[in-house]
């Protein structure tokens, strides 16, 4: 078994796949497989471009979070004032039916009134 058999090997069976599968290469020592980074996108080596670039970045997310605390506090306004329309409509409702209820009341003594007399008229026959 040669030295790159080994390897792969290796990292076939840390890996969790096997060796048909697998379709690494095997390194040389000192020889990463990871992506090199130091000069991706959006990473700069100039201290200017830092300074504006996380300025700018910096200003969109006080932006995005001021817009958005103004979203909530109207939203909020609006919930308070329609909790509060809300719970006048329902009292005039609790005073309407009150009303309804004291009209009721009187009716009822009328009409206990009128049965008394029909049943006081119905005695004396």
């Amino acid at each position: 078994m040669s030295n790159t058999d080994h390897m792969h090997t290796d990292t076939s069976v840390s890996t969790g796949t096997s060796p048909s599968t697998s379709t690494s290469t095997p390194t040389s020592p000192g020889t990463s497989t990871s992506p090199d980074t130091s000069n991706s996108p959006g990473t700069s080596t100039s201290p200017s471009t830092d300074t504006s670039t996380s300025t700018a970045s910096q200003r969109q997310p006080q932006k995005y979070h001021t817009r958005r605390r103004l979203q909530v506090r109207r939203a909020q306004s609006s919930h308070r004032q329609r909790k509060a329309d809300y719970i006048k409509r329902l009292e005039r409702e609790i005073a309407s039916i009150r009303g309804m209820i004291d009209q009721m009341k009187e009716d009822m003594e009328v009409l206990r009134g009128e049965n008394e007399d029909l049943g006081v008229m119905a005695v004396r026959r």
